[in-house]
């Protein structure tokens, strides 16, 4: 034991020690407090500076679950306003007011989607040829579900992609089957004779809607198909049962990649390939989660093939009708992304940028042969996009990575451009957006959202960096349009993590509303982004492409009456080329062509199209095609005979309305009521 004086010597060190520790702490928390303030007040001087002043407008919580693929923005009902069109990973589908981020009233939205789950944005497409363009709802377990713009369910025309079929003990003599080989293993119909297994479809990418024989009808959906057993689904040992006794440790034996096209106006299965087979947790497993990409690679303003690269590592192009086209498909590593294709040089030649999992970036021509290959940090989730960086006339290819990085490289050669990549220190998983954010510097920006739950805006020239705490997450892409006409520029569309859509103001709040001036509404309908991508195959963020813009004669609340009605677009083309650049036009009501034709020039056209027959009110859509099968498009709501057939319900009613005022006059009002009626007794 201590004596006591000791004792007392060693507790005022102890307490002195304390004092020391605490105010040490307290020194190294103030002087924390006082760099993060003084950080976040040089970050607010660098926004003020660089002109990034975001404003929440809106929030709208959908859903518990993430967003697995981007909203739509597009024209839902017709009032001629902007909707978006939403689907999270679970839960419901909603469309909401573009202005106010509320579900569309007088609706049946939200609709519930308690039962499957969803990867693929929304698609538009008149289903019932009514003239007013339905919803698509692709969910994963491959069932294509239709909703009118009110929100009902068109039961009858949903879809669904039937199993593939695969021996059984297939891999006990393969590791994996590529192309060539697999049709030795698989089957898209049932064999009664031999040892298959039904395997189920499931779509994990946003399928393409697209015209691919060039008949001027959209109505061929090219979709992603991974082929496997859903784990959750076969826990149960019923379900496995029917698969004649196969054990759970064996479900995962079995993945296939495959493409199938649709023609949605018939319901039928116009072509279906199976691409690649391995196991589930293969080195390169046969998964197809990424959006097919469809072009016209021989710049003829034709038909389009089909370009689609697997988890297994294959790519493939495939002609309008399935066939396989010469030289392909090609291997490389596991590709991730969609694949990108533009005229990238502008000699007039389409070539093709994939990047795989071991950071390789390569870009292909139309016959199967590499053009260069470049090699970036980390991966890439999305693909890739197309910006003219250095403005050199030709376009650079911009790509964001999970390691934090956004590169830029070369279109021509694959180098990596000066000054980049840029680091904005934290993984992303979708791709930039790129669009006029500031309000101080002319440089378009670079808008991405990351896992630090902030907001990046980078500007092109790279003179501008900041970031915007937003405390949400995103795993894919930031759209952008006009959203709300009470603020100047443009409104960024974020869906987040936790089912949250959010809507950013990046202009400033406007005296009055502005819908009645076509040049600003021309601009931002030019560098909107309303999906991803903007149309099929509009790869690029630039205001040197085509184009098209309907008018505001159009865009104006439309009634006809008679026969025919005046549409006057503007086809728009910075880098127009007498004799090489060519347009054609489609103008279809719904899913129904209303007229088509080619025009020679960059102007402003008015042309008469025919009005529906009967009273009806829908969606018209002007759809541009340039020689690369790149496809720009521009839409307003219509009513066609509407007025006629209230004037002819008036018409009719007025007589028997006269003659109940002239009997009421003559006789007076009756005693008893006109019509017989039942009472029923209280004591029944």
């Amino acid at each position: 034991m201590l004596p006591l004086s000791q004792f007392l010597i060693m507790e005022n060190i102890r307490f002195y020690a304390m004092i020391l520790i605490l105010t040490i702490n307290i020194h190294i928390v103030r002087n924390a407090e006082e760099n993060l303030a003084s950080k976040l007040r040089a970050e607010r001087m660098q926004r003020i500076k660089c002109g990034y002043d975001l404003k929440t407008l809106w929030t709208a919580e959908l859903a518990h679950a993430p967003f697995a693929a981007s909203p739509l923005i597009t024209h839902v009902n017709d009032d001629q306003k902007l909707d978006i069109v939403a689907a999270p990973f679970s839960e419901s589908f909603s469309v909401l007011d573009s202005e106010t981020g509320k579900i569309l009233p007088n609706t049946a939205w939200p609709a519930l989607n308690l039962d499957n789950s969803v990867h693929a944005s929304p698609i538009q497409f008149d289903v019932n040829n009514d003239g007013q363009l339905d919803i698509l709802f692709a969910t994963s377990s491959a069932e294509f579900r239709f909703y009118t713009s009110t929100g009902l369910f068109l039961r009858n025309h949903t879809l669904q992609l039937p199993p593939i079929y695969v021996a059984a003990d297939w891999y006990k003599s393969e590791l994996i089957v590529k192309f060539e080989d697999i049709s030795k293993y698989t089957s898209q119909t049932p064999q009664k004779e031999s040892n298959y297994l039904p395997i189920d479809p499931h779509v994990l990418a946003t399928p393409v809607l697209a015209d691919l024989n060039n008949d001027y009808k959209v109505e061929e959906l090219v979709i992603p198909v991974s082929y496997f057993y859903e784990e959750d689904d076969y826990r149960v040992g019923e379900k496995l049962q029917r698969l004649g006794g196969l054990n759970f440790s064996d479900i995962d034996k079995y993945l296939v990649a495959g493409i199938t096209v649709m023609n949605l106006t018939t319901g039928e299965t116009l072509w279906s390939k199976l691409l690649d087979l391995t196991q589930v947790d293969a080195t390169f497993p046969a998964y197809n989660i990424f959006s097919p990409t469809v072009i016209d690679l021989d710049v003829v303003g034709g038909q389009l093939e089909v370009i689609m690269g697997t988890s297994a590592g294959s790519m493939f192009v495939f002609n309008h009708d399935g066939s396989v086209r010469k030289g392909w498909p090609v291997s490389q590593n596991t590709i991730h992304g969609q694949i990108t294709a533009a005229d990238l040089a502008g000699d007039g030649v389409v070539q093709m940028v994939t990047i795989d999992t071991s950071s390789n970036v390569i870009c292909y021509d139309k016959e199967g042969t590499k053009r260069w290959e470049s090699i970036i940090s980390g991966t890439s989730s999305p693909g890739s996009r197309l910006f003219d960086v250095n403005r050199d006339g030709t376009l650079d290819i911009i790509i964001t990575t999970n390691d934090g990085h956004i590169y830029a490289l070369n279109g021509v050669d694959g180098t990596v451009l000066p000054d980049w990549p840029v680091s904005i220190g934290a993984r992303t998983t979708a791709n930039v957006l790129i669009t006029r954010v500031s309000t101080t510097h002319t440089s378009p920006d670079m808008v991405v959202v990351a896992d630090d739950g902030s907001i990046h805006l980078i500007s092109m020239d790279l003179k501008c960096k900041s970031q915007i705490p937003i405390g949400e997450t995103s795993l894919v892409q930031v759209l952008s349009h006009d959203l709300s006409l009470w603020f100047s520029g443009l409104e960024l569309l974020v869906a987040t993590n936790d089912g949250t859509v959010m809507c950013l103001a990046t202009g400033q709040e406007l005296a009055e509303f502005q819908n009645d001036n076509d040049e600003p509404l021309k601009a931002n309908h030019l560098i909107s982004l309303t999906s991803d991508p903007k149309t099929v195959n509009d790869f690029s963020f630039s205001e040197q492409k085509p184009g098209i813009y309907v008018t505001l004669f159009n865009k104006k609340e439309m009634e006809v009456t008679g026969e025919t009605f005046p549409v006057e677009f503007e086809i728009i083309d910075p880098l127009y080329k007498p004799g090489k650049s060519k347009y054609f036009v489609a103008i279809s009501y719904g899913n129904r062509l209303l007229m088509q034709g080619e025009f020679p020039e960059p102007k402003t056209y008015t042309v008469s199209a025919p009005a529906g027959e009967e009273p009806s009110h829908g969606h018209v859509t002007v759809r541009l095609t340039n020689q690369y099968g790149q496809v720009f498009e521009d839409r307003f709501s219509i009513r066609f005979n509407k007025l006629i057939m209230e004037d002819l319900q008036w018409l009719l009613l007025a007589p028997f309305i006269a003659m109940i005022v002239i009997l009421l006059v003559l006789h007076g009002f009756p005693a008893k009521d006109l019509l017989p009626y039942t009472n029923q007794s209280k004591s029944n």
